[in-house]
């Protein structure tokens, strides 16, 4: 992989990683003025109407942004064929979408559970229609992460501000409900014009065989959402059915933060697919493995500090976030704290070895089968026990997902991550050891938090120094390096 190339795929990544996490600063933010404005019945009515939401968006979307991003990569230095194939994706898009507002609106009417959550389900389902309308797959298909990085930093901005000028009452979950897809709905507005402008593209409804070619794999990678999706949310859906609103709210706070933490990590392995996608119909293997030996490398040296920090710092996450008001939520998080490992791993197998090389047929019936586990177990157990068991089932889906795409996977590319497993769980020890120390030493659980995330992450870095980590090298030893020599010329 030449330098020019290696730079830009970091660079993008690093971007990546920037919108991530504001994307978790923001919440960080927002969540404990949320948890202690609106009341838990509040909370877990959005929790609900959020999970129903998301099946609708999974319906419209049809696996399309992920093709997009794919194929998308394969045409975009032809100037007609990529025109071509951004009106046929946005028509099929838009029917999806359509389609999945008719489900809706039949559910809402004919569903009494839903009768209940009806408005707020419908002002949440906004998101889905200007996602469609923004076609921000088509940025990513040209890897322009430093727009999508900026323009994410300003809507939410604005979400953060009405936020707080709207949102007052125990009672106010319409409002929040407003604000929580106000982002989505500025950003996808705002693209709406960017990728005209900027790439001269202007997707608007055709209908012509060519998009027969397309629907195939596009529905495969349907398939293959709509089965992740389930067993992400089947959880926080069958606890809204069988167990209290309350028990919705409390599992959906451990959730929350679980899935903030799993969004940054994983937004290191997004930026790979359109350059892995490139290259694979280009043939450069070696290029390919390189560009997945970073990615593994970059997430493995993570995943175990982090999920370490995440489960002995658990409780005073939550007590800081909500002031003591899902306090219960502690075992959840640590469970799912240990998922974050498996569920990483499982992402990079799928996403950026998989994926890219059109082996959606397998990555659907491994996903199938996780999914359908994770159903059986949840509809036998969470009426048993409490919403701890549900942390369980996604738990086991993730180990599952990560354990057979690794086999898989390595049937297309061989890559060892026994070296980085092993940095990591040293990082992990380090954690351990700073967090620990804090919690012995201070009583206030955000002096707790601040102590020790800064001291983990200093003492890790030192330690990633001190063994001559690549990442770490090339993100601060070379480019120091290059600047002192720039300044003694």
């Amino acid at each position: 992989m030449n330098n020019k190339t290696d730079t830009s795929i970091r660079k993008n990544a690093v971007y990546n990683v920037i919108k991530t996490c504001v994307s978790i600063v923001f919440p960080l933010i927002t969540f404990p003025y949320i948890y202690r404005t609106l009341s838990t019945v509040s909370y877990g009515a959005y929790t609900f109407s959020h999970s129903i939401s998301s099946y609708i968006a999974l319906l419209a979307g049809l696996g399309i942004s992920n093709y997009a991003r794919r194929e998308g990569a394969r045409v975009r230095e032809d100037e007609k064929a990529i025109k071509e194939f951004s009106n046929e994706i946005f028509t099929i898009n838009l029917l999806s979408t359509l389609f999945a507002y008719l489900v809706l609106l039949v559910l809402s009417f004919f569903w009494s559970k839903l009768e209940t959550y009806r408005v707020i389900v419908l002002i949440l389902s906004l998101s889905t229609l200007f996602t469609t309308i923004g076609t921000d797959w088509i940025n990513v298909i040209y890897e322009d992460y430093g727009y999508i990085t900026k323009r994410s930093l300003a809507c939410h901005v604005i979400s953060l501000i009405l936020m707080f000028l709207i949102v007052r009452k125990p009672e106010d979950v319409i409002p929040y409900s407003f604000v929580s897809v106000s982002g989505t709905v500025f950003a996808n507005a705002l693209n709406f014009f960017y990728v005209r402008k900027k790439y001269g593209i202007s997707p608007k409804p055709v209908l012509n065989k060519a998009m027969i070619r397309h629907m195939r794999p596009i529905l495969v990678l349907f398939m293959s959402a709509i089965v992740t999706v389930i067993y992400v949310n089947s959880d926080v859906t069958i606890l809204g059915i069988l167990k209290t609103e309350t028990d919705v709210a409390i599992y959906g706070a451990a959730a929350k933060i679980y899935s903030v933490i799993k969004q940054m990590i994983n937004s290191i392995v997004v930026v790979t697919i359109p350059r892995i996608s490139l290259y694979v119909l280009k043939k450069k293997d070696e290029e390919i493995k390189n560009i997945v030996g970073e990615t593994f490398e970059a997430v493995s040296i993570l995943i175990v500090p982090a999920a370490t920090g995440l489960a002995i710092l658990s409780r005073h996450i939550l007590m800081v976030l909500s002031g003591g008001k899902y306090s219960d939520a502690e075992m959840p998080l640590i469970i799912l704290s240990i998922a974050l490992i498996f569920s990483t791993l499982g992402n990079v197998n799928v996403n950026a070895i998989l994926i890219p090389h059109r082996k959606e047929n397998s990555t659907f019936i491994l996903l199938a089968a996780s999914a359908l586990i994770n159903i059986i177990l949840n509809i036998l157990l969470i009426p048993r026990f409490n919403y701890t068991v549900a942390a369980v089932t996604t738990l086991i889906s993730e180990m599952i997902v990560c354990s057979f795409g690794a086999i898989m996977a390595r049937r297309i590319i061989k890559v060892s991550i026994i070296r980085q497993l092993l940095i990591s769980a040293v990082g992990g020890v380090i954690v351990t050891g700073c967090c620990l120390l804090f919690k012995y030493l201070f009583a206030n659980n955000l002096l707790i938090i601040i102590c020790s995330v800064f001291t983990s992450v200093t003492a890790y870095l030192i330690f990633l120094l001190i063994i001559k980590n690549n990442i770490v090298h090339r993100l601060f030893v070379s480019k120091v390096v290059k600047k002192f020599s720039r300044s003694t010329k």
